[in-house]
């Protein structure tokens, strides 16, 4: 395992990546491999939302059961997630997946693409979110609550900001779609 991690000299900006060679499970009946693992996280948290992106890639998965069966695997896997605010205070965000093919139950799969755009979020209805989601989490964690019972707990405070969210007319867009079968 390889990795690096900055941080600039106000603590306004910071990044980390990381290479594993890879790694392997194994039970009784299935033996899991995991080839080429890297990620990186770049942030500047200037503002309280903060610009930020997260890749994770993985070269090759693959899972192999002790019966007869095929194995299934996946090569080529990328994910990444983002964020940016613009000077209107309108956050977007986006999710990208790219998958170069996969196997499962003999199949061929591959490659596939989704990319997921969510456009002019209420910058500041966001910041107030994230902070009642803080409060909420130290508060649960205080009184001892798993934290399985988090979603349910911010279930309200999600739904008080929602109207407020949609005054900005967010949109949501599939930019990309496509699997080769």
């Amino acid at each position: 395992l390889k990795g690096t991690a900055s941080v600039n000299q106000r603590y306004q900006e910071a990044g980390i990546s990381f290479h594993a060679g890879g790694l392997s499970a194994k039970t009784s009946d299935s033996l899991v491999v995991v080839d080429g693992i890297s990620g990186q996280f770049k942030g500047d948290f200037s503002s309280t939302t903060g610009d930020a992106a997260l890749k994770y890639q993985v070269d090759r998965l693959v899972i192999k059961n002790s019966d007869d069966t095929p194995p299934t695997s996946a090569n080529g896997f990328r994910f990444e997630v983002g964020s940016k605010t613009n000077g209107q205070r309108l956050t977007n965000i986006y999710v990208d997946t790219q998958l170069q093919n996969a196997v499962y139950e003999g199949e061929n799969y591959g490659p596939g693409n989704l990319r997921l755009d969510i456009r002019r979020l209420d910058a500041s209805v966001m910041e107030r979110i994230q902070k009642e989601i803080q409060k909420t989490q130290q508060e649960m964690t205080q009184q001892g609550l798993p934290p399985e019972m988090l979603p349910l707990a911010l279930q309200p405070i999600l739904m008080k900001a929602l109207p407020e969210l949609l005054k900005k007319q967010p949109e949501i867009e599939i930019t990309k779609l496509d699997l080769t079968t």
